[in-house]
């Protein structure tokens, strides 16, 4: 428990921040001097706050329901991801029809219908990989049409044929098998399935998606929606990358705002503020946060799937990262003597802290990068929002205070 002093003046402090950036519709600053820059070499797309899928232009970046979208590049190997004529279909037919809202909430989306005879009933898109023992993760748009439980599958082909499938219901929003459901706008729902390969002979992978259960009866009167096939070589869905007859690679975001006048000097105390949510684990690191271009403030979950956070001579944070769940982070910095204390907070609590020989990279008015490492690397791939920068170290009872979620 607090005291109402404690209280009062906690509020105070955390109100008073050197840089308030929310980023959850806009690059602007609340509070603070310079400017933000973002950068990404496409176009890319995102759902937007009301659950309809958006396009952006080149350099314009993406603000989700969680806040501002960073995601490393990443590429679509299924092709014609929105044209049905290249699909193929086993004991089904398939034609867009032009009287239904797709996810665009555009008229015109493929329908599936099923025909007579006690078979498999499905459409499918295959392309071809290299050969590898890699993860890929299928993904697909899908509406309900006639029934609430529904199959979406995929395979390899070539070598073992490995397979994969999920059971969706659309009554209570759930599918099977570790696959994810995210709900749009227009009843619409993106499902998205992890599948290894475990043999370098296979060179083909495929996404199949059926208008039933995947009985063997007749569905004559059976259909389903589906849009915007994707295959990626990754351990997690990312945004949706649109397809015609070649793979499409997506540019990587980099967000970056002025240092200067944003932070401490060399000598001063500093706390970093900020709600972050991760899409899942690239088994590579992933930052939130780097001040400078050393790794004396820097914040990441790493390779192993830990929230870490760097100082001179070493690092700290013992707290597994929640995949596609937003977490509160702060570091405080505190020079004290020749040595610098580190504090580290995950949803308030203090979860670790080092005291090492002091360093403090602010010798020159370097960026701070956003979602990043200074050099563009150690990409996130989640959301930001709520970043803060204070002159001062906060306390225990600051920072539980911050919320922001």
């Amino acid at each position: 428990y607090y005291t109402k002093d404690e209280v009062l003046g906690a509020i105070g402090r955390i109100n008073s921040p050197l840089l308030d950036l929310p980023l959850r519709n806009s690059l602007a600053m609340n509070k603070g001097v310079g400017s933000v820059t973002f950068t990404r070499s496409t176009t890319a797309t995102y759902i937007d706050r009301y659950g309809v899928l958006q396009t952006t232009a080149i350099d314009e970046p993406r603000f989700e329901k969680d806040g501002l979208l960073i995601e490393g590049s990443n590429t679509n190997i299924s092709l014609y991801s929105e044209d049905s004529t290249k699909w193929g279909s086993y004991h089904s037919s398939v034609a867009v029809d032009s009287t239904v809202i797709n996810p665009y909430n555009l008229l015109g989306t493929p329908k599936i219908v099923g025909d007579t005879g006690e078979f498999e009933h499905y459409t499918e898109r295959v392309d071809s990989i290299t050969s590898s023992t890699d993860t890929y993760t299928v993904s697909l748009f899908i509406k309900k049409g006639t029934k609430d439980v529904v199959r979406f599958s995929s395979y390899f082909t070539g070598g073992t044929n490995v397979a994969r499938h999920t059971f969706i219901t659309f009554s209570t929003e759930t599918a099977t098998n570790g696959a994810k459901l995210e709900k749009l706008s227009n009843d619409w729902y993106r499902v998205s399935l992890q599948i290894t390969d475990n043999d370098s002979g296979n060179n083909a992978i495929r996404w199949r998606v059926y208008p039933n259960n995947g009985s063997k009866v007749d569905t004559s009167n059976d259909y389903i929606y589906a849009f915007g096939g994707q295959i990626e070589k990754l351990h997690f869905v990312t945004s949706y990358i649109p397809t015609t007859d070649s793979a499409v690679t997506r540019g990587t975001d980099v967000c970056k705002v002025t240092a200067e006048g944003n932070v401490t000097s060399n000598d001063a105390d500093v706390t970093y503020s900020m709600s972050v949510s991760v899409l899942g684990n690239t088994t590579a690191s992933q930052a939130f946060f780097e001040k400078g271009n050393g790794v004396y403030n820097l914040a990441r979950v790493g390779a192993t799937g830990k929230f870490e956070v760097y100082t001179n001579g070493g690092s700290i944070g013992v707290n597994e990262a929640v995949y596609n769940t937003t977490r509160n982070i702060a570091v405080s910095y505190s020079p004290v003597g020749s040595l610098i204390d580190t504090k580290f907070y995950v949803d308030g609590t203090l979860i670790d802290s080092i005291s090492t020989a002091y360093f403090h990279p602010n010798a020159s008015p370097f960026s701070i990068s956003i979602g990043s490492r200074y050099n563009n690397t150690d990409l996130l791939h989640g959301h930001i929002k709520n970043f803060k920068i204070y002159d001062k170290a906060l306390t225990v009872t600051e920072i539980a205070l911050l919320g922001g979620k």
